[in-house]
């Protein structure tokens, strides 16, 4: 999760992406077995959207999100990651057609399916704006 000031980048899925197409979703790369988790973290911002990571604010304990629309179990591992400006670039050749950064409390109105109330409860800072 991509942090500036009191914002999140929530970025939206493209229509041809092969999960949740059109969703929109926190900065999520696919981590591979031998990938150092950390380091795929901190290098997400910067792969989608431009943005320099400044460090990591949180790590949570992974916790798992059944997709029932494709048919997935997502085992999340989330950090919370501040970056140096507000400033994003898309890359259409990646997996996002557009980005936004939304306050907390704004993240419900873009779930599907109770997705980022979900993970909201399950990131213990943001659980208390539910």
């Amino acid at each position: 999760m991509c942090n500036y000031d009191t914002d999140y980048l929530i970025g939206k899925l493209k229509p041809d992406y092969e999960f949740c197409p059109g969703d929109w979703d926190f900065l999520t790369p696919h981590k591979q077995p031998d990938d150092d988790l950390i380091k795929k973290a901190l290098e997400t911002p910067e792969y989608y959207a431009s943005l320099k990571p400044r460090k990591i604010l949180k790590v949570y304990p992974n916790f798992l999100w059944n997709d029932v629309d494709s048919k997935v179990l997502w085992n999340f591992f989330p950090f919370l990651i501040e970056v140096e400006h507000d400033k994003y670039v898309i890359d259409t050749y990646k997996k996002y057609s557009e980005f936004k950064w939304v306050k907390k409390e704004e993240l419900p109105e873009y779930s599907r399916r109770g997705y980022f109330e979900y993970v909201l409860s399950k990131t213990l800072d943001l659980q208390k704006l539910l």
